[in-house]
């Protein structure tokens, strides 16, 4: 049995497919990097979905830089749906003309995830230079009136770590079911913004505070990321937070390398890549970061790896970006 194959098989759960790198923003934060145009391949990406659709995926996200830039954009949410994928998102800036919504191939996407910085422009604004607030909303409440399933992502920043719960508020009153935080990391453009960054003790301190905050709200969920636990690294839990170590997703982009973490987009560490039909390994997979003899309890293999120093000086350890919990289901690590 194929290597690769044998890997993710009855692992993998979901697609990242970076379709393009084309956007019309320069968001401070963005941890891809400068914009390129740089689109993915139709071709290839219908064969990559058909296979792992056979390996488990049953949920495909399509992002970018902003993925209804791509010209063929259309044409990779029907291809997702053809190829058997139960859940396609979209995760967009919210940028494009509203009359797109309208588009039968458009509805298509299960989930539609706008990207939201602030409770008012002038925040959101500051993070997104290029971005319109008032087109933003007027695109989401139009996607919430038209039935689509309407979620909003913001990546908690200095500028905009205060309004958190002002726009869980907003967001609940406008019938969104669903915010997804991320907290902003060190990679991409938030290198040179540095101002940006929030320590790990703000972040915990903010997290906890939210926790009690967050139970206000009933009729929206809030995913919020766990990113720092108080202790030393060797009183971390045996509890594998990392979505790497378990195969559960891979993300693809456009020139077709693929990786298994967010955090390594922007070095180009990929640990496999596509080519002639066929997944084929990294040279230098063998020595991935996430080799188990890398990664022990929860802590990410990552931030451990590279940024020891920085976060242990605060007495605790960093876990998966991904590993959340949410209003709905607090719980703890």
């Amino acid at each position: 049995m194929d290597a690769f194959f044998a890997q993710f098989t009855g692992n993998l759960k979901e697609i990242f497919a970076y379709i393009t790198l084309r956007c019309n923003m320069k968001c401070l934060h963005c941890y891809l990097g400068e914009a390129k145009q740089e689109d993915m391949p139709l071709k290839e990406y219908t064969n990559i979905v058909q296979q792992l659709v056979k390996m488990g995926a049953s949920k495909l996200t399509l992002l970018g830089g902003e993925p209804t830039l791509h010209p063929l954009f259309f044409k990779f949410i029907t291809v997702a749906k053809k190829q058997g994928v139960n859940c396609v998102r979209v995760d967009t800036n919210g940028s494009f003309n509203a009359k797109i919504l309208e588009k039968p191939v458009f509805k298509l996407a299960d989930e539609l995830s706008f990207s939201l910085e602030g409770a008012n422009a002038n925040t959101h604004q500051a993070v997104r230079p290029f971005s319109n607030y008032e087109l933003l909303i007027k695109n989401i409440q139009k996607a919430i009136r038209l039935d689509y399933q309407t979620r909003v992502t913001m990546t908690v920043n200095s500028l905009n770590l205060n309004q958190i719960i002002p726009l869980v508020s907003q967001l609940s009153d406008l019938g969104v079911k669903s915010l997804n935080l991320h907290l902003i990391s060190e990679n991409g453009l938030a290198k040179q913004n540095q101002q940006l960054l929030v320590s790990a003790k703000c972040w915990i301190h903010t997290r906890q505070k939210l926790e009690k905050e967050l139970l206000k709200f009933s009729n929206i969920e809030v995913k919020v990321p766990f990113r720092f636990i108080k202790g030393q690294i060797n009183e971390q839990k045996k509890t594998i937070t990392c979505e790497a170590v378990k195969n559960s997703r891979v993300l693809i982009m456009p020139n077709l390398k693929i990786y298994s973490c967010p955090l390594l987009l922007d070095v180009g560490r990929n640990f496999a890549y596509f080519k002639n039909g066929k997944f084929f390994y990294s040279t230098d997979y063998q020595n991935n970061i996430f080799s188990p003899k890398n990664v022990k309890g929860s802590a990410c293999p990552i931030l451990t790896a590279e940024h020891k120093q920085k976060y242990f000086q605060e007495d605790t350890y960093p876990v998966c970006v991904s590993y959340k919990y949410s209003n709905k289901n607090l719980c703890n690590i």
